[in-house]
């Protein structure tokens, strides 16, 4: 935008209407810069700094309302959250990092670091990491844990 030179004009009117328009469009500048500024400091308050290293072990947050192939309850709000845990196999740029899903999973497996926690504390070698299984066409085929009671009527 081209500023306002004084004494430009052959009215005074317009001259000082210039002036004011100059000076409010400064002050609005200014304005914005410290609100944005203060929006930058409340939104990284909720951030955090992560980093994996290749090997670590991470668990998985997947959205059960979204991803219907991988979390199945009756109760969808009661199905779990995390998933894992999952080795790191590459870090793909600084927020994306490659993970290790079992055979048959029908998700991507490279995952934003905000959908990714730490596991903490020994991997047992004999720790299975199982997705619940699905069909061809990504429908989930529930499986009881236990039958706990049985009734003949």
């Amino acid at each position: 935008m081209i500023s306002y030179i004084p004494g430009t004009t052959k009215l005074p009117e317009v001259d000082q209407l210039l002036r004011t328009k100059e000076v409010i469009l400064r002050d609005l500048k200014r304005n914005l810069i410290v609100a944005q500024g203060r929006m930058k400091a409340r939104a990284d308050l909720h951030r955090r700094e992560v980093t994996f290293q290749v090997g670590d072990y991470v668990f998985l947050k997947l959205h059960p309302y979204r991803q219907k192939s991988v979390a199945f309850r009756s109760s969808l709000k009661l199905s779990p959250r995390f998933f894992g845990p999952f080795k790191v196999l590459a870090r793909i740029g600084p927020v994306a990092y490659k993970l290790d899903l079992p055979t048959g999973s029908r998700i991507h497996d490279v995952f934003h670091v905000s959908l990714l926690n730490k596991h903490w504390g020994d991997i047992a070698k004999d720790t299975v990491v199982t997705l619940p299984p699905i069909t061809t066409d990504a429908v989930v085929l529930p499986e009881p844990d236990a039958v706990l009671d049985r009734k003949v009527i």
